[in-house]
């Protein structure tokens, strides 16, 4: 992942996945997203970036803590209906899936958060 901001013309740039870019379409004004041939999101600008974005001479990076279950890392996608464990959780016992299903305070990440 690349963010570029140019001070000349004021715009923010987040390229995703550097790939070429098949489309682009402005979603909101001021906002451009960049499309690749089978229309997955590679990239957006952002029109103006200084009356938009708090500091866009500033970016910060976190990682989401890994959540572990039974000293396995616990994977969560999303459905339509909500959340759902990953495929290994998923044969793991009926109580272990609801109890994710619930995210259950058992549930904690490695610091104990």
């Amino acid at each position: 992942m690349k963010i570029t901001y140019d001070p000349d013309t004021d715009t923010l740039t987040v390229v995703l996945k550097d790939t070429a870019v098949a489309e682009s379409d402005e979603d909101k004004p001021g906002v451009i997203l960049d499309f690749d041939a089978e229309g997955d999101v590679v990239g957006f600008e952002i029109l103006d970036a200084s009356r938009r974005v708090t500091d866009p001479r500033h970016v910060e990076f976190t990682r989401s803590p890994r959540l572990r279950l039974y000293g396995r890392p616990l994977r969560i996608s999303r459905t339509v209906a909500g959340v759902r464990p990953s495929s290994s959780l998923r044969r793991a016992s009926s109580p272990v899936r609801q109890s994710v299903r619930a995210w259950s305070p058992s549930v904690r990440s490695p610091e104990g958060n």
